[in-house]
């Protein structure tokens, strides 16, 4: 019999500094029904980021568990490998990361490789000066998506920007980016 390899994805949605922590209760649900995605919700995590997340997982009756600093550190990494998806909100990363253990970031790293946006995987989009703003690829055991737009931004952030769109469009896309990395699927690129 052949083994089947684990697939797991990746969708970062990435923000520069903005240094705050979360702590939101995990959703209760049925323990007969597995959640397919797991959202950090831990120290250097954006609140606003993880509750617009959330409201795109909820609209999307797409089951998912919330994990903190501590808790990620806990996970080993077959645990991990149970989750089709781990979504890392907006935040700051390198508090992020000063907050998991170097073991933590081993079992993400094993099937994630830190890949970044310019120089890795294909593009799906670009910022308008070119240079790649969602890139996706394969990983050792799954799909990365890397978006560094905001696509789940909710309408309060829009107040002082000068939007000619509303933001209903770009969280259909971010349920899209969500879709596509929980499903391993490769998004049109160029």
């Amino acid at each position: 019999m052949k083994a089947t390899k684990a697939r797991i994805s990746l969708l970062l949605l990435c923000t520069i500094l903005l240094p705050t922590a979360c702590s939101r209760p995990k959703p209760t649900r049925s323990i007969s029904t597995p959640a397919s995605t797991l959202l950090f919700n831990g120290t250097g995590a954006s609140p606003n980021d993880v509750a617009a997340v959330e409201k795109i997982l909820d609209e999307k009756s797409i089951t998912y568990d919330t994990v903190d600093s501590s808790d990620l550190n806990a996970l080993t990494e077959a645990q991990l490998l149970k989750y089709h998806l781990i979504i890392f909100p907006g935040g700051n990363y390198i508090t992020i990361g000063n907050h998991l253990t170097p073991e933590t970031t081993q079992h993400i790293r094993s099937w994630e490789d830190g890949p970044q946006l310019t120089g890795w995987g294909q593009i799906v989009a670009k910022y308008p000066d070119g240079t790649p703003a969602i890139v996706q690829g394969p990983a050792e055991k799954g799909w990365i998506i890397l978006c560094g737009t905001h696509p789940e931004a909710p309408d309060s952030w829009r107040k002082n920007l000068p939007f000619t769109t509303p933001a209903r469009p770009a969280h259909d896309y971010a349920a899209t980016l969500i879709d596509a990395a929980l499903h391993g699927q490769s998004l049109p690129h160029y």
